[in-house]
């Protein structure tokens, strides 16, 4: 009997010669392994997540940390943190927290862009208190983004006195108009 040659690799008995390693080289689209070439499809990025995108917009808009922007939310600043890094937040665990997300950039953006993108302006805005009604900030905390846009509204240009005929100028004594012409 006579041993070929593929029995004796098959049975792990050594080769006579040496064999070298392949060289790889990955600096162009095709790569090469040795002498083959090897032509990859390109791998187009993956897409940031909403959720991670929309973190990273409100802390940019307004320069507020982690655990501010957690407070905002409801949940914990490493909660917010992880999301920022692209992680996927469970189902289960977060509830209605995208919409909430969504509410507070919304309303973040929308003072952002009133107040020509200064971010020292919207935080301050945001922080402030109109006169006779919960600030922006209690508002979001309070799951009520309507209400923290309005407020933030109130805060930017404070309401004017309602009443029938009120103005800037006072009516002069004596001086007699006719309701309707």
């Amino acid at each position: 009997m006579t041993i070929t040659l593929y029995e004796s690799v098959l049975r792990g008995e050594p080769l006579q010669r040496r064999v070298a390693e392949p060289l790889i080289d990955t600096s162009s689209s095709i790569w090469r392994v040795g002498d083959w070439p090897i032509d990859l499809p390109p791998s187009p990025p993956r897409p940031v997540p909403e959720a991670a995108r929309l973190i990273t917009l409100v802390r940019d808009r307004t320069s507020w940390s982690a655990r501010k922007v957690a407070e905002f939310l409801g949940v914990s600043h490493t909660t917010v943190l992880r999301i920022a890094g692209g992680r996927r937040q469970e189902p289960a665990h977060s509830g209605d927290l995208p919409q909430r997300l969504r509410n507070l950039y919304d309303v973040v953006d929308r003072v952002y862009l009133l107040l020509g993108r200064d971010p020292e302006a919207t935080a301050r805005t945001l922080e402030g208190k109109p006169p006779g009604r919960r600030s922006p900030s209690e508002e979001l905390r309070a799951g009520d983004a309507t209400a923290a846009y309005l407020a933030a509204i109130d805060m930017l240009r404070p309401p004017q006195p309602t009443g029938l005929l009120t103005g800037n100028r006072p009516r002069q004594d004596g001086a007699i108009t006719p309701l309707h012409e």
